[in-house]
């Protein structure tokens, strides 16, 4: 178990609740998890076939630094890589690797047609700010 450093695309509280609440087939998932939109999307995700759930990037909470008290937005997390120490942190910083790529720009590209495919709502790639955290390991879960 550790942390990792984490890239993706965040997307707004609201947008994200238009997104769960649009798409069809994470309806069910609403019925039983509604309150809570991280485990509608997760399970949702999880339900999804392995060809269809590699187009659908895991999901973090991206709390407001600010006020953590206000509604977080959320992180569709595009790549990751494992954090061994904080001297690590400043060499990818000062390399890199946090910079958005054109990867990262194919794979919300890809994600978003996704959604549409699945007759989800029409989001629009500037609605997302490309960003990075620290958490846990995404790869602990397959969800």
């Amino acid at each position: 178990m550790g942390d990792a450093i984490i890239c993706g695309y965040v997307l707004k509280h609201s947008a994200f609740q238009e997104l769960i609440q649009g798409t069809p087939t994470m309806q069910e998932f609403v019925e039983i998890y509604g309150a809570n939109p991280v485990q509608v999307y997760d399970r949702w995700r999880g339900s999804l076939p392995p060809e269809k759930k590699k187009k659908a990037p895991k999901l973090r909470c991206k709390p407001d630094p600010k006020d953590p008290r206000a509604a977080p937005d959320f992180l569709f997390i595009s790549r990751y890589r494992l954090l061994h120490s904080q001297s690590q942190f400043q060499r990818l910083r000062i390399n890199g690797y946090l910079k958005e790529t054109e990867k990262d720009k194919s794979r919300l590209r890809d994600w978003l047609q996704f959604i549409r495919d699945d007759g989800g709502p029409v989001l629009q790639a500037e609605q997302f700010t490309f960003g990075q955290m620290v958490d846990e390991d995404p790869g602990m879960y397959n969800f």
